[in-house]
């Protein structure tokens, strides 16, 4: 029986077929078949392709446009039925990342290329990114020019550039702008007003991150003006009075920006008592006073779902005064060295029914206003690192009441020993948990926690702990674990680590054991069935060959591995089956053998992307046995040991 294609199947689901390849493989496929061939011929499968190209990443989509130009040409030159209604989207967003990827070679000719494109394609581009540069900049004509030419541009964003936005008052008073972006600029003032009094009539979203603007501009916009997005970050020479004047007709905005500005927060406070404000930003907001945010919090924040304070001086004291009947779900107060107690017992107790993130990072808290949340909270993430003075006590009473939802606990860098943790409910639904570098953890609260309460973790940070692998290997056999970070544990038991391997480790995905003093015993026990894609083992200097040869036979799924800074040879490389390796990093490996490196590339490594071999012995010649049909991107190599005469015959 052969296998057959079926070209009578519904388009949609040859475009849905074709969409899962990535343009190259839609390519070769096209190549090898004459029904894949001629169903990729299909207008849909075409925009299928589009669709794909648009959606690589940035580094990707510029190398696979610049080898295979006639193609884009030809697609670019398609004309599709009307009754394709989504067309228009998938053809628009092709072009926008062709533009954008001619913008990074050549302005000129990216402005040439828009000039040729027929009306109705110009059309179609609703989206602009530009990354200037000092090496690549926008003249304020050029600017002007590519908004003319796309006359149904909804979206533009322009970084770092050197413009002062004269362009601005140059775009006709009829544009479609909703979406304005021009951060890290040096912009003029009297340029920002001539464009929000009479040019900005479509804005949603403005955003002057990194900019010199003082808020002028802004108050020019009209009171009836639909902006819900305001972005400042880093404006660092913004006038309060003038802000006052802003954001007193600022009633649609949902999202606002002031991060890392010198505000006090009077400005903001003017905001009308009817505002539609969500998302608050005031992170690195060294002079926000406690009055204005009380003024704003009492009063005004009836929609507020998000609210960043991190890096401020507040002592919490304005969280009180939210009412009881509030939206908030994320509170973020990391780094508030002057958050009292009292004032997070107040409003954890009565406030914060609907929280589902709580930030209390490098605070001064001991966990006692944790204690005072109600046992039917949303709290969903918990994030705690380097809080220095919690009370395990505390903690245990959270987490055998109030912890029902929790999903994510970090824990990083305290002083806990993990007694805390084993009062968790072992219904609990804790997904990911993080105790980098927590040097006080015992093994025996470990293990009863991993025995009896980690049914559903997925992810385990345990880096820079003291921990033998003792608890883990307590975890069931029925656990959900998929990541494990155990960098710098360096009592590691190797039995236990065994124990695990073998028995506990059926969806584990990404291991790090890098700079630990295992052999690879216990990695090797892993069973064959096992869906390990990322293995980081860099400076383990004790690995032993054996073991990792029996490793690697069941590595059929592994798409990262990093043996930087061993001692292996490359005999455990050449171990590995059919394999799904990617990326593949020995850098500083003095001990590699040529020849068994050369085994490895010329039959195993036919998906291998990135490969690293810098500060190593490597001249070249295994290299040589990397097959002409490959898909090797980068290689980084060290040119004291290389023979360049070898570099021409290296296939990539």
């Amino acid at each position: 029986m052969t296998a057959s294609i079926n070209l009578s199947l519904p388009a949609n689901i040859w475009s849905k077929t074709i969409s899962f390849l990535a343009p190259e493989q839609q390519l070769v496929v096209s190549q090898v078949s004459k029904l894949w061939r001629k169903a990729s011929c299909m207008p849909i499968c075409r925009l299928a392709l589009m669709q794909s190209i648009a959606r690589l990443p940035e580094k990707e989509r510029s190398l696979f446009l610049v080898k295979h130009p006639q193609l884009i040409e030809h697609l670019i030159a398609l004309k599709f039925n009307e009754v394709l209604g989504f067309s228009s989207k998938i053809i628009g967003e092709f072009l926008s990342k062709v533009i954008e990827c001619k913008f990074k070679k050549d302005i000129p000719s990216m402005i040439s290329f828009l000039e040729k494109l027929p009306e109705d394609k110009r059309t179609m581009i609703k989206s602009l990114n530009f990354l200037c540069g000092h090496d690549r900049d926008f003249a304020d004509a050029q600017v002007v020019q590519v908004i003319a030419l796309c006359p149904a541009l909804t979206s533009l964003t322009l970084l770092s550039s050197n413009t002062t936005g004269r362009w601005l008052t140059q775009v006709s008073k009829e544009n479609k702008l909703e979406d304005l972006c021009i951060s890290d600029c040096n912009l003029n003032e009297e340029f920002l007003i001539e464009f929000f009094s009479s040019r900005a009539i479509n804005l949603r979203t403005v955003d002057l991150s990194y900019t010199n603007t003082t808020g002028e501009g802004l108050t020019h916009l009209p009171k009836n003006n639909q902006l819900e997005s305001l972005h400042l970050n880093a404006c660092t020479n913004l006038d309060e009075n003038l802000l006052e004047i802003f954001f007193s007709k600022a009633a649609h905005l949902k999202k606002v920006d002031l991060s890392r500005t010198y505000t006090s927060l009077k400005g903001f406070s003017q905001i009308p008592a009817k505002n539609q404000v969500e998302e608050l930003y005031l992170g690195s907001c060294e002079f926000v006073k406690e009055i204005y945010l009380i003024e704003f919090l009492s009063l005004k924040a009836s929609h507020l779902r998000v609210l960043d304070l991190s890096f401020t001086q507040t002592k919490g004291e304005g969280l009180t005064y939210i009412p009881e009947k509030n939206q908030l779900e994320e509170l973020y107060l990391g780094s508030c060295k002057f958050v009292k107690e009292i004032y997070l017992i107040e409003f954890l107790s009565l406030k914060a029914s609907h929280l589902r993130v709580l930030d209390l990072s490098f605070t001064q808290t001991t966990g006692e206003g944790l204690t005072y949340i109600p046992e039917k909270n949303q709290l969903e993430e918990l994030l705690l690192g380097s809080c220095k003075k919690l009370d395990e006590t505390f903690i245990g009473r959270f987490f055998s009441l109030k912890a029902a939802h929790l999903r994510r606990v970090n824990l990083f860098n305290t002083s806990i020993t993990g007694e805390g943790l084993t009062h968790i409910s072992a219904e609990s639904q804790l997904e990911e948990l993080y105790l980098t570098s927590c040097k006080f953890v015992e093994e025996i609260y470990l293990i009863e926690f991993f025995s009896l309460k980690a049914s559903h973790l997925r992810m385990l940070d345990l880096d820079f702990t003291n921990t033998t692998g003792e608890g883990l290997a307590c975890i069931p056999k029925k656990n959900q674990l998929e990541k494990i970070l155990l960098r710098s544990c360096h009592e590691l038991d190797e039995s236990f680590l065994a124990k695990f391997f073998s028995l506990k480790a059926s969806h584990l995905r990404s291991v790090d054991l890098s700079n630990t003093s295992i052999t690879g015993e216990g990695l090797a026990c892993i069973s064959k069935k096992n869906q390990l894609e990322e293995l980081l083992l860099g400076s383990c200097k004790k690995l032993d060959e054996y073991f990792l040869k029996w490793l690697f036979i069941k590595a059929f799924h592994l798409k990262k591995a990093d043996l930087s800074d061993t001692n292996i040879t490359g005999e455990g490389l050449i171990q590995i089956p059919r394999n799904q390796l990617v990326k593949l990093l020995l850098m500083s490996c003095k001990m590699l053998d040529e020849s068994l490196l050369g085994r490895f590339f010329s039959s195993k490594a036919a998906y291998l992307k990135h490969v690293d071999l810098r500060y190593t012995n490597i001249t070249g010649v295994s290299l040589t046995y990397i097959p002409p049909k490959n898909e090797l991107k980068y290689l980084y190599l060290d040119g004291r040991n290389l023979n360049w005469r070898l570099v021409p015959k290296i296939k990539g």
